[in-house]
């Protein structure tokens, strides 16, 4: 692994008399703009990122369409309309040859050159040379097919820093909701000029709609239940309200109606059995409902539309992708369109917009972040699509443009509305959303009962941890300012690792017991932290950044200034991750080997999820075994070396090589894969889900996997962790005794107008 030559964003692909920028989706011939439109363009961008490889229609189906069904017959019309642009002929290619039955492939010699598009007029006029750099090596096809991929990020940077430079110095914040805890989800009618809202007072209360009068200044609670809803939704009359209603673990989905003062007239369930496990994404029209599907409830997520007057439910969108498919939708305001939210592979998104009279796909543009809002601006063909963290870009359908928003005021997030140029209704909170909280583990053995490790052997052992009845243990409360995330024991459990996200900058924390809290890196905030793992001599920290491996040595406390910066820069101690994979690389879930030299790493070739050990010294890679996605060894289980995960969540004991056991064996279906989400014990496996509001942890023991019981038919042990949990990353106390967890907290929050 090593660092790879970058391509610039003013960079162009060179194709013969054609120069193709991707970052604009252009393609001029001869100084003179050539117009595609955007299916045809991301068909040639995919030509040229797999050249000379075929590409199949199944990669065409996933990267083109987003995973949308679509004919044989609109794949070839797609290629003969790019074709004709290109002046090709199918009967002797110059840039595309069909290879039957398997799909097309680029024939013609690409190159890269520096110019940008305003030298297209000037090479013209003058003939201006430029340098052109020929790359026929696997490298310019591996960068630009993760280039085509995380496109959009990159560019929306370089906007959201032009961005950055031109923004007023202050932003216009006025609150909207000032209530004690935590306000979220606003839905806003501009009809009758009220926002409904949830709220709850602390983390442990269910979530309540509320409704404010923007003329009056009037604030009504609606619901007084137990029930927990989880977003609510005006009709575009502003005469109905929808949201999602859960009790006792029960999501149903429930319709509103209001009378002309503001009175309820009615309240309905949507009963029917085939909308179990979905949610409301919002209105169609003011008769019909959007629903997505649950994320557990199928692999590839579709949208539906329930016509409220018939009951009728039809399936809108049928993705087939590597990611978790469909999830945010919504219809703009004169109901011709839907745009809609797509993870195309895990942790890539895209947005789609559908033309809903005759179905043709408007736009496909990947998404630089997990959205969580969709709003329509009145022209019918401007959207804002935001997220969580504070990223929010603006698309407009005629221009194909994707623009990211200045960067907000910290904590802003989950645009709800406009309210005029440059002017948003979103949601700040105070960053101070998780903490980290020691307790005792649900499923320990009491004290008195506790015994030593036990080698499984061939019998597997015959002592099965008992539930725990520890309820006096003493433990720790990490809480600080900011959102504290990814807790982990030393060896020793002398110290905790974690996470801390403020709007300044991303710390890794040490704390030592009986001693002070350090900071043993600072990262910008911008950072994304997927994975923290400490080694077991404490000498080095392996973490998954931006999608990348990153390896840091602790060696002693940085001062993590925070902003306003000093003006001299070698005072200012946020710095970027030690990068050891370049963007070009996909790796997840690392796992340190006990040697404290190798760890144990998840690196995908050609979509394929392997297990590698990572020698951090000599860079030497070694393949442990293919086709799982994350991993941890074993060493209390004679005949085995390892739990590994499979891509449908699967845990498997894995037996080591030359041995007489079973090659694997099914211990049980997981939550995620991502590394903190389970661990392994000489005892057995343990795991976080969540049902509901409620999180549980479970454990599978290896003393219950007996001769006779192989297959792990017997079900694993569960207890609760708590309601309202939001990360279920934990650790286990390294006797088992206590656990880490990450305690989601009401952050203090409003409802408010940020103009500028």
């Amino acid at each position: 692994m090593g660092n790879s030559g970058q391509l610039n964003m003013a960079n162009c692909i060179v194709l013969g008399e054609f120069k193709i920028h991707l970052a604009s989706e252009r393609v001029f011939k001869d100084g003179a703009e050539i117009k595609l439109e955007p299916q045809i363009f991301a068909c040639l961008a995919l030509l040229i990122a797999q050249s000379p490889n075929v590409i199949s229609r199944e990669q065409i189906q996933r990267q083109v369409w987003a995973g949308r069904h679509v004919s044989d017959e609109a794949i070839r019309a797609a290629f003969k309309k790019l074709r004709n642009v290109l002046g090709d002929d199918a009967r002797a290619p110059r840039y595309i040859k069909t290879v039957p039955r398997q799909g097309y492939k680029l024939v013609a010699e690409i190159a890269v050159t520096e110019e940008t598009e305003t030298h297209e007029v000037a090479e013209k006029k003058d003939n201006k040379k430029i340098r052109i750099v020929n790359y026929s090596s696997a490298l310019l096809v591996a960068a630009i097919i993760i280039l085509l991929l995380i496109l959009s990020k990159w560019w929306q940077q370089e906007q959201s820093n032009n961005s950055a430079n031109s923004t007023p110095a202050d932003f216009q914040i006025s609150k909207l909701t000032q209530l004690a805890g935590s306000e979220i989800y606003g839905s806003y009618q501009p009809n009758n000029q009220k926002i409904a809202f949830l709220h709850r007072k602390n983390s442990n209360a269910p979530q309540q709609i509320f409704i404010k009068d923007m003329v009056n200044n009037r604030l009504q609670q609606l619901t007084w239940d137990m029930a927990h809803y989880t977003d609510v939704h005006w009709s575009q009359d502003g005469r109905r309200l929808a949201s999602t209603r859960t009790t006792k673990g029960k999501a149903v989905n429930i319709v509103i109606d209001f009378a002309d003062d503001g009175s309820v007239l009615q309240l309905s369930e949507l009963v029917d059995s085939t909308l179990t496990d979905t949610y409301v994404l919002g209105w169609a029209g003011n008769n019909g409902l959007y629903l997505a599907q649950e994320k557990y409830a199928a692999s590839n997520r579709s949208i539906y539309r329930m016509d409220l007057p018939s009951q009728q439910l039809h399936k809108v969108t049928s993705p087939n992708v590597g990611g978790s498919g469909d999830y945010l939708a919504a219809e703009s305001l004169d109901g011709k369109k839907l745009a809609i939210v797509r993870e195309v592979a895990d942790g890539e998104f895209a947005l789609l917009i559908i033309e809903l009279g005759s179905g043709a796909l408007l736009a496909n543009r990947v998404l630089p972040m997990f959205a969580s809002r969709i709003i329509w601006h009145g022209d019918h063909n401007t959207l804002t699509v935001s997220a969580f963290n504070g990223l929010a870009v603006t698309f407009n359908i005629e221009k194909n443009s994707l623009e990211s928003l200045p960067p907000l005021p910290a904590y802003s997030n989950d645009i709800f509305a406009e309210c005029g140029e440059r002017c948003y209704f979103m949601r700040q909170h105070n960053g101070n959303y998780f903490d980290i909280q020691e307790q005792p583990n649900p499923l320990a053995e009491p004290v008195a009962e506790r015994q030593g490790d036990e080698n499984i052997g061939e019998s597997v052992g015959k002592n099965s941890a008992k539930q725990s009845s520890n309820s006096i243990v003493a433990s720790d409360i990490l809480a600080l300012p900011g959102a504290q995330d990814l807790p982990t024991y030393s060896q020793d459990a002398n110290s905790i690792y974690f996470a801390t996200l403020t709007s300044q900058a991303l710390m890794i924390h040490r704390k030592i017991l009986d001693d002070k809290l350090q900071v043993i890196a600072c990262w910008p905030s911008d950072s994304k932290l997927a994975s923290l793992r400490i080694n077991d001599d404490e000498t080095y920290l392996a973490a998954i950044v931006n999608h990348r491996l990153v390896i840091e040595s602790i060696n002693s406390e940085v001062d993590c200034q925070q902003p306003p910066f000093s003006a001299d820069t070698s005072d200012n101690m946020v710095s970027e991750p030690n990068y050891i994979t370049h963007a070009l690389e996909k790796v997840a879930n690392p796992h340190w080997h006990p040697d404290n030299q190798s760890l144990f790493l998840t690196v995908y070739e050609n979509g394929v999820p392997n297990i590698v050990s990572l020698n951090i010294n000599s860079n030497k890679q070694t393949k442990v075994v293919s086709n799982y996605v994350s991993y941890q060894p074993v060493s209390g289980v004679q005949g085995y070396h390892g739990v590994a995960v499979d891509e449908q969540l699967i845990a498997w004991l894995l037996s080591e090589d030359g041995t007489d056991t079973p090659v694997k064996i099914r211990l049980a279906k997981l939550g995620a894969a991502n590394s903190h989400r389970w661990a392994v014990t000489d005892k057995g496996l343990y795991f976080s889900t969540r049902e509901g509001r409620e999180a549980f942890l479970h454990a599978r023991y290896f003393a219950e996997l007996s001769q006779h019981n192989r297959q792990g038919s017997v079900a694993s042990k569960r207890a609760s962790i708590g309601t309202n949990s939001f990360r279920l990353g934990f650790d286990l106390h390294p006797n088992e005794s206590k656990v880490l967890l990450v305690e989601s907290l009401s952050a203090e929050s409003d409802l408010v107008k940020i103009r500028w």
